[in-house]
Order: structure tokens, then C-alpha cells, then sequence
């Protein structure tokens, strides 16, 4: 059968790609460049040449084994008969034991990415030697293609932190303080992502290469591309996988705005809709209060954000986590005093500080109060005496008078 000869060409194929992998690794590790003179110079261009070879070498190997592999799935695939598709898979089981097929093709882009970036900083070094020798450069025609590549990795690379940086799902719904879990917490936790601040290039500095960028406006169309892919990325991103959040809470129904697949509950942690904010940032909080309408209908809920404020907002401005949590039971109330109530347009108003005068005054007013209640008491308590006095006194018998003459007490007037 035709398929049985893709047996010894794949085995041959995945052992020179095997062997170029573990041959061009010397080639893969970062190279120091001291000296700066002539012999320096010819050992830059020779590894050069070698780098460039060995990326060469190892692609064309990589995609003889894949073409190999494919052909021999495409057999399997349009093969009718139930022997042939069965000695086909029994020689693909048999090539899968013999040939560690993925882990191979894995290694090999890796050290295919490894030598790109030795021979970046090969070419960098080698026209620096070239501007302190006189020397023309050999390899200004890479410089197009070395511009476009570093472009595409700085794109790749902010796309992988607002991806790696959105909210998954949260340990316990009670603290609203602590950030959701992020796919990039695997790996460090409470990662801010930011842009690295913008510093000036030396010109002393061995990887500073003036032929990519030689003046500011260069500079610039290159920031500004960048700029503008990952602005475009992010603001897609965020509406598209928001919306997607949203939309598998919907079922299939008449009424799709009224029916979810799970109902929001008070203490979960949600996403809440906000306009302007940085690249790779998220507005969350957890859940107070579900607001009923008079046909006993959620239209809108309360929220406690991480600073202690209360928002209002509609449900279609609220989105649930990717991965939902159940809230903690029970669920923790927080005192009236220490949150602060703010409605939709006042959400990014500044909370202005209370007056001093305006303190002096209140504590004043309180003191005063207080002043007068404990001097109403006071009346009150002797205007209650007075009058069990005066009771006492009316209803008693009265008393002879008494006189003491000459050393002896007598009694003067009738008893």
C-alpha cells in the first residue's frame, strides 16, 4: 500500500530535525561580544552566516516532517476501505510511539525563535564593529525585516498581558478588596499590568543599533504603531468578550432580556460596564442589593466597589465572571456608615472633603443640645420636689406652739 513508504521517510525526517535541533543549540545561546576589532569582526559575520544556515536548515526539516505527517492523515481521511484506514492508523500509532512528533516540532520553533534572536544581536554587534573600523555594513538589507519583526513582537507581547490580565474568578465573594483571579496570577501574583516607562537610547550602549531607528520621527511612527494595534486590540477586546459574558447567561426564549440561565445573586462578584479606562484595567464589585420593578422584575442592582462607594447600575451594564463562584454564606454586611452611595453620572466625581468650619459648627450645635436637655432635667427634678413638698405639707396636722421661760418648756395655745 502507498502509505507504508511514509513510514522510514517520516523516521528519517524526525531524526534530522532531532539532530539540527541538538546541533544548532551552541548556536542558540547568548553571545558575548568584547572586543572590538578586526577578528572580532570576521568571527560576527561567520556567525552570521552559521545562524542564518542553521535556522535554515531546521525550518526545511520542520516542514518536510509536517508535509510528511499530512499526507499520510489525508490517506487516512479519504481512504474507503476499512483494511486500508486500518493499517494506516496501525502505522500512525506505530510512527506516534517511535516519534515523539510534537514534542520535537516544539523544540524546534523555540530554537528556531532562539537563533532569530542571536542573530539580531549578531548583526547589531556587527555594525557597531563596522562604524569603529570604517567598514561598510553587509547586512543592511536585514534591516527592514528586523524592524518588522521586533514591531510584531511588541505587539504580540501587550496583547498576551491585556489577555493574561482580564478577571476569571474570585476565592471568596466577601472581600471586594482583593483583585479576581487572573490567568497571569499562575504565574505572579498581583501583577499590575503598565507600560514600561520611555527612556532615551546611549549610544554607548552595545545593543543600541542607530540604522533601525536613526531620528526622532522614526521613533515615533514606530511607538505610534504599536500604540495604535494594541488600542484596537484592547477596545475590540474588551467589548467583544464583555458582550460574550453576557450573552451565554441569554437562553433561546421570547423574551431572551427577562430569561438568564442564572440569575444574579447578592455577595457575587461581577464586572461592571466603564467608559475610559487604561489598557489592560477592569471595573468590578460585588453585588449589595437586586432592585425589583412593579412586576417584580431585577432591572438593576447596587454594587459596593473596592472603594467603599455604592453604584447603581442596570443589568445590561453588569457582566458575570468567566468562571462563576458561589458568594460565601453568610454573606457579610457592611455597616451603612462605611460605604457611600453615588449614582451612574456621579461615579467619577472626586468625594470632596468635609470643612472645618462647618465641624466647629456641628460640634457646637451639639454641644449646645446637650447643654439644654440636661438643664430641662435639672428643672424638671426640682419642680417635682417643690411639689411633694407642698402635697406634704397640705395634708398635715398642725403643731402647737411652744415657749421655754425660766429654764422650763411650755406649751402656749390649745391643743
Amino acid at each position: 500500500m502507498e502509505s507504508i513508504i511514509y513510514g522510514k521517510p517520516i523516521q528519517n525526517s524526525f531524526n534530522t530535525l532531532k539532530s539540527l535541533t541538538a546541533n544548532f543549540a551552541t548556536y542558540a545561546k547568548e553571545q558575548k561580544f568584547l572586543e572590538e576589532d578586526a577578528n572580532q569582526y570576521e568571527e560576527t559575520l561567520q556567525a552570521i552566516d552559521l545562524i542564518r544556515n542553521s535556522i535554515s536548515q531546521i525550518e526545511i526539516a520542520k516542514n518536510n516532517l509536517q508535509e510528511l505527517v499530512d499526507r499520510l492523515k489525508h490517506d487516512y481521511d479519504n481512504t474507503k476501505s476499512k483494511e486500508d484506514r486500518k493499517n494506516i492508523l496501525q502505522q500512525m500509532e506505530n510512527i506516534e510511539k517511535e516519534t515523539d512528533f510534537t514534542e520535537v516540532s516544539r523544540e524546534a520553533t523555540e530554537m528556531v525563535f532562539m537563533l532569530d534572536t542571536r542573530l539580531t544581536e549578531a548583526i547589531s554587534n556587527e555594525k557597531r564593529l563596522a562604524r569603529k573600523l570604517g567598514l561598510s555594513h553587509q547586512t543592511s538589507s536585514h534591516n527592514e525585516v528586523h524592524q518588522e519583526h521586533v514591531n510584531r513582537m511588541q505587539v504580540a507581547a501587550r496583547i498576551e498581558a491585556i489577555v493574561n490580565t482580564r478577571p476569571l474568578t474570585s476565592i471568596r465573594a466577601c472581600k471586594i478588596d482583593d483583585i479576581p483571579i487572573r490567568p497571569i496570577d499562575f504565574l505572579e501574583k498581583s501583577l499590575r499590568y503598565a507600560l514600561p516607562p520611555v527612556s532615551r537610547e546611549e549610544a554607548q550602549d552595545p545593543s543600541f543599533d542607530p540604522s533601525l531607528i536613526q531620528t526622532t520621527t522614526q521613533a515615533k511612527q514606530a511607538l505610534e504603531f504599536v500604540e495604535i494595534i494594541s488600542e484596537e486590540f484592547w477596545e475590540r477586546w474588551r467589548v467583544e468578550y464583555l458582550t460574550a459574558l453576557r450573552d451565554i447567561q441569554v437562553k433561546n426564549r421570547r423574551q431572551p432580556r427577562h430569561a438568564k440561565l442564572k440569575e444574579l445573586t447578592v455577595g457575587e462578584i461581577v464586572l461592571v460596564e466603564q467608559e475610559n479606562l487604561p489598557r489592560g484595567s477592569w471595573c468590578y464589585g460585588k453585588v449589595l442589593e437586586l432592585i425589583k420593578s412593579n412586576d417584580e422584575l431585577v432591572r438593576s442592582v447596587k454594587i459596593l466597589m473596592p472603594n467603599k462607594h455604592v453604584w447603581h447600575r442596570p443589568l445590561n451594564k453588569i457582566y458575570p465572571l468567566e468562571i462563576p463562584c458561589p458568594p460565601d454564606s453568610p454573606t457579610q454586611n457592611i455597616p451603612p456608615g462605611q460605604c457611600e452611595e453615588t449614582t451612574e453620572n456621579e461615579s467619577l466625581e472626586t468625594t470632596k472633603p468635609i470643612r472645618k468650619a462647618k465641624m466647629k459648627a456641628k460640634e457646637a450645635l451639639k454641644s449646645m443640645y446637650s447643654e439644654q436637655a440636661v438643664n430641662v432635667n435639672l428643672f424638671a427634678t426640682h419642680m417635682l420636689t417643690i411639689c411633694l413638698y407642698l402635697a406634704s405639707v397640705g395634708t398635715a396636722v398642725a403643731l402647737p406652739k411652744m415657749a421655754c421661760k425660766s429654764g422650763k418648756l411650755s406649751v402656749v395655745g390649745k391643743l
